[in-house]
């Protein structure tokens, strides 16, 4: 895994889209972000990929 710096005028939506769209092409992606998950960390946005 490479792990990239962001540009400081990044889009995050643009971001987000591209990378369910390339999720989407290994399956169907789902968003449990936020309040859905109890956790330290449930604040974070996490997404998962159902490989079809």
């Amino acid at each position: 895994m490479d792990i990239e710096t962001l540009p400081s005028d990044y889009d995050l939506k643009e971001l987000e889209t591209a990378g369910r769209d390339d999720l989407a092409k290994a399956g169907t992606v789902s968003d449990y972000s936020g309040e859905l998950i109890k956790h330290p960390l449930g604040f974070a946005e996490l997404s998962t990929v159902q490989v079809e």
